[in-house]
């Protein structure tokens, strides 16, 4: 990219206690967000389930699902069979199926307006980077004709990911890229040099 356009790269632009590297133990708040922040039960919730065994959804801050594809989102987080964390904003919780949460919690899910995914997860990226790129996941596929996933399309890709064969593969790279990421906020890493360079050109 530098070599293109006079940019200087600093990613993730994450608190540093979440970085790995020790420098600054105290920097765990979330600079700014759109959405007023609440206790996070969901923490407590998933130190109870064994690592790597909990499905997480999240469509992000901005995301505008229609009500027949969040019902089938929905559905298939309980078909999926795994214990499952999905984050659905107060402005779109009125779009789930009637009784939901009693149906998620007996299937041992949980949903929930925030959760503080620097404590426990990396950042999501988009569906092509993180099939083909990263190869850390898979996509869900649409139905061509209603451009819509339907639940049976979404359960096999969470089936896929969390047991199916390239399982494993899938969470070594997304370990790989989780470290590139911290190395390159760390002393010395290509972030931190960037960072240093800006400030030393206009500061």
């Amino acid at each position: 990219m530098a070599s293109a356009w006079r940019a200087k790269t600093i990613g993730p632009t994450v608190p540093a206690a979440y970085l790995g590297d020790g420098r600054m133990p105290g920097d765990t708040k979330y600079g700014f967000h759109l959405f007023e922040l609440t206790t996070a039960p969901c923490v407590a919730w998933l130190g109870a389930h064994p690592p790597r065994s909990v499905v997480f959804a999240s469509f992000g801050s901005l995301s505008d699902l229609d009500p027949a594809e969040m019902r089938e989102v929905a559905l298939a987080l309980l078909d999926a069979g795994a214990p499952f964390l999905w984050v659905v904003r107060s402005s779109e919780s009125h779009k789930l199926p009637a009784g939901y949460a009693a149906a998620a919690a007996a299937a041992n899910g949980m949903v929930v307006s925030w959760c503080p995914q620097l404590e426990w997860t990396d950042q999501p990226m988009n569906a092509e980077y993180v099939e083909a790129v990263w190869g850390a996941g898979v996509r869900v596929r649409p139905a061509a004709a209603a451009g819509l996933a339907a639940r049976a399309e979404v359960a096999r890709g969470i089936e896929e990911v969390m047991r199916g064969e390239r399982s494993g593969e899938y969470r070594r790279n997304a370990a790989a890229w989780m470290e590139k990421a911290r190395a390159a906020s760390r002393e010395g890493g290509s972030s931190d040099r960037n960072i240093a360079e800006f400030v030393a050109m206009y500061g």
